[in-house]
């Protein structure tokens, strides 16, 4: 088995650090670049992950690596998708073998991509001076706009990275925008990194410290004022308690308060039971009663707020089920997701629900060593397979192994992706970008998982044909 060493990474996930620098209005980031090296041949292979981070699917696209290499001399390297087809949202990978394997660094670049819109291509001077300038609001100012950005989704104190971006103004173009937190997005109106809203971002005096203070000093006016009012509601009890003793000849008006009086006390208790539902209605029914319909406001706002943070968490769950390979499930909360979601978010959850459902087919193929044929010939023809073994596991790894014969004989890794529905084995004789078509049964009444070169030409039966059938 080969053994791969990471020789050089660049990562965009880290917070921001942009690989080679995105330019703008450019439908695709680079957000992983390495490259492994073979530590027995020396052989290099480049390999990289690019990001839709427009709202339109990405048909194709051109990119363009400079390698600089230890001894001095450098290789420039283009890849060309001519089918990536990326969802907005969505990722693709590509590898590419190296002629070198001392490699010390990569530059990459995004030559041109095309949407349903166009095409984009990147200008001849490359301007990447997009970096988000330094506000220097206070501490009550960058607070207020965290706030205003990512609470309550993600609580103050709990990510150094957004609270870092709190201080960090908005950089924006014609149909781009580049947000506080370092990622850049094309014709969006919520950010791809970080969720937050290019409304809320672009709302007046939404970085102006004066403002922002003001509007905190706004909120905690309000705070105090609602425990002023519970006060008052504590003094109306206790008038109430009086008037009573006093208006004790007037029975049925008596009456008719104490009733409303402890309806009110029961739909307080509602209200700070988190029963917000019950208590919004117990409120309204109040009509005009001390401050019930303030109340009745309250819990309709915090029943909202609880709304929102349970939905938050679904949408968590069914990411962590996602990422650690459990599609079956992640499918199930996808759908119950896109019940009540709409516009950008349906759209997205939709494609996940797609990828999960694709992965869920796949996942009856998972394990390791698993029989496996490989057929390489011209289409039409009886092509002999040539008896492999194929590993597929959750974590999105592959293999291929085989015994015999020499050009192929050894293993092979790679990984696979659900949302492109592709399998990539790098350095692999027969072809390194594979198109995972699906479940079919042969002839023999076997089910087993079909994986082609992409964009196979069966009406030319001079065209190569070549792939794996997993069972």
């Amino acid at each position: 088995m080969a053994d791969y060493k990471v020789v050089f990474r660049a990562d965009a996930s880290t917070r921001g650090a942009r690989v080679s620098g995105w330019e703008a209005c450019c439908p695709l980031e680079l957000e992983v670049v390495q490259v492994s090296r073979d530590v027995v041949t020396g052989k290099a292979y480049l390999q990289a992950k690019v990001r839709n981070v427009s709202r339109e699917m990405v048909g194709s696209f051109k990119a363009a690596f400079d390698v600089a290499c230890a001894t001095g001399s450098a290789e420039h390297v283009e890849v060309e998708q001519l089918d990536a087809d990326i969802a907005a949202g969505s990722c693709g990978s590509f590898a590419q073998a190296l002629s070198r394997g001392d490699v010390e660094a990569v530059s990459g670049r995004i030559l041109s991509a095309r949407t349903a819109k166009g095409v984009w291509s990147a200008p001849i001077d490359r301007q990447l001076e997009l970096a988000n300038p330094e506000l220097g609001l206070s501490e009550k100012a960058r607070r207020e706009r965290y706030d205003r950005l990512w609470a309550p989704r993600v609580a103050f104190g709990t990510d150094a990275h957004l609270a870092a971006a709190a201080d960090k103004g908005l950089v924006k173009g014609e149909g781009w925008w580049v947000c506080p937190c370092g990622r850049p997005n094309v014709g969006r109106e919520e950010c791809i990194g970080c969720h937050a809203s290019y409304g809320v971002l672009t709302s007046e005096g939404a970085e102006e410290e004066t403002v922002l203070e003001r509007a905190a000093d706004e909120r905690a006016a309000a705070a105090a004022e609602a425990a002023r009012k519970v006060k008052r509601r504590n003094i109306t009890i206790a008038v109430a308690a009086i008037a009573v003793v006093a208006l004790a000849v007037v029975g049925v008006f008596v009456s008719s308060y104490l009733t409303k009086l402890s309806d009110y006390d029961k739909a307080m208790e509602l209200f700070e039971r988190g029963e917000y539902a019950k208590a919004k209605m117990a409120f309204y029914e109040l009509g005009d009663f001390s401050n019930a319909e303030e109340m009745a406001k309250e819990a309709s706002d915090a029943q909202e707020n609880e709304r929102r943070a349970e939905r938050e968490a679904e949408r968590t769950a069914a990411m962590e089920a996602y990422a650690r390979g459990d599609y079956q499930q992640a499918m199930v909360d996808f759908n119950r997701l896109m019940s009540d979601a709409e516009g950008d978010e349906l759209e997205e959850l939709q494609k996940l629900s797609e990828a999960a459902e694709f992965g869920a087919t796949v996942s009856a193929y998972f394990g390791d060593d698993r029989e496996a044929w490989y057929f390489d010939g011209k289409v039409g023809s009886s092509n002999v397979g040539r008896e492999c073994s194929f590993s597929l596991h959750a974590d999105g790894t592959c293999a291929v192994t085989f015994s015999a014969p020499k050009d192929l004989a050894g293993t092979w890794e790679g990984s696979w992706d659900p949302e492109t529905r592709q399998l990539s084995l790098p350095g692999f004789p027969g072809g390194e970008m594979w198109d995972i078509v699906g479940v079919e049964e042969s002839s023999a009444g076997r089910s087993y998982l079909n994986v082609e070169l992409p964009d196979l030409d069966y009406s030319d039966p001079s065209s190569r044909y070549a792939g794996f059938s997993i069972y």
